[in-house]
């Protein structure tokens, strides 16, 4: 695992913060030592990485009064937090897909562990924690944080009747034991082999109140794209096409992408000629690109797929799309599905 990937988006650890600083602790302080300000932190364009995150959980172990803290701020995620990740969960058909989704695309939740889902013999599932052994001392408080807010968030997408059938954990049991049963309310187990989230065969199947297949496959499909850029990112194009997919729409310009690379707009432009292309050329190629997977794998409208592409209008995106790909969005789609 890459610790210096930059894949923590900036709001869970101002959650923390905040939540700290409720209980008296200087945000300043909480932040010393990780290279980060709470200008930073204030900015939805920031990403942090693992190693950041990492280093603010160690100082929250030393600062923080209450020693639970990290089952607490799980407490507070929410789905919208939780961006295009959050929302291809939050509109799955049922708990299971959902699962599937948060356990596919886990990366984009800015955790430093790795996970996978196991189904056991008699049904039920099981989200298991791998790759531990960079954690050291926050080893505990990372797998208390990424279960309890995994549990917030399955309980909201079932409106708060989801209840995990029992939850293993890979280490004694520490002095507030009692607070893990407060939070998961069901039966809890230390010294595992292994850390682990169990669901109920007989929960597989629970509805998600949100569903809308429509919004959840173009959301899921961009979570795929973001992670594969993840993984194949290479030379310094890559890096920029990889920065403006993770991006808000109203933030794929320019002066965005070269602060969140950390460099003047100026030295974004010149490296890019360097490798033969222009910060418009790639703009155009991400918008192109989600374009055509909204076209030829939803059935998304024009007028709802603009937005999520990056135009205010839609007939600016009829044009832009004419002049990328030289047919107009009607065409394209229908010889997507012929």
């Amino acid at each position: 695992m890459d610790l210096e990937q930059k894949i923590v988006p900036p709001v869970y650890i101002r959650r923390l913060t905040e939540m700290l600083l409720d209980w008296g602790v200087d945000p300043e302080a909480l932040l010393r030592d990780s290279a980060l300000t709470l200008a930073q932190l204030a900015d939805p364009s920031q990403l942090l990485t693992l190693q950041q995150e990492i280093t603010i959980f160690e100082r929250a172990a030393e600062l923080s009064p209450r020693p639970e803290w990290a089952l607490r701020v799980g407490q507070l995620t929410r789905m919208s937090t939780l961006g295009v990740y959050g929302y291809a969960a939050f509109t799955s058909a049922d708990l299971e897909h959902a699962l599937h989704v948060l356990v596919r695309y886990f990366k984009l939740a800015g955790i430093a562990v790795g996970v996978e889902l196991r189904e056991h013999s008699n049904g039920d599932l099981e989200v298991r924690v791998l790759d531990t052994l960079h954690l050291a001392r926050v080893h505990r408080s990372t797998i208390e944080e990424y279960f309890s807010s995994f549990n917030s968030v399955l309980r909201e997408v079932t409106g708060k009747v989801f209840v995990a059938k029992q939850m293993k954990f890979d280490y004694p049991a520490p002095p507030y034991r009692e607070v893990y049963t407060e939070v998961f309310a069901c039966p809890v187990h230390f010294d595992c082999e292994h850390s682990g989230f169990v669901i109920s065969d007989r929960d597989r199947e629970l509805r998600v109140s949100t569903w809308d297949p429509v919004t959840q496959e173009a959301c899921e499909r961009q979570c795929e794209q973001i992670v594969q850029r993840m993984a194949d990112a290479q030379g310094f194009v890559d890096e920029v096409r990889k920065v403006v997919l993770v991006q808000a729409c109203d933030r794929r310009h320019a002066e965005a992408i070269a602060e969140r690379l950390h460099m003047s707009t100026r030295n974004l432009r010149r490296k890019l000629g360097q490798e033969g292309t222009t910060f418009q050329k790639v703009l155009d190629d991400v918008r192109c690109e989600l374009a055509k997977n909204y076209l030829s794998q939803t059935q998304m409208r024009l007028e709802d797929i603009s937005p999520l592409v990056g135009f205010s209008e839609t007939s600016n995106l009829r044009r832009a799309f004419k002049k990328w790909t030289g047919h107009t969005p009607s065409a394209y789609r229908q010889m997507a599905i012929s």
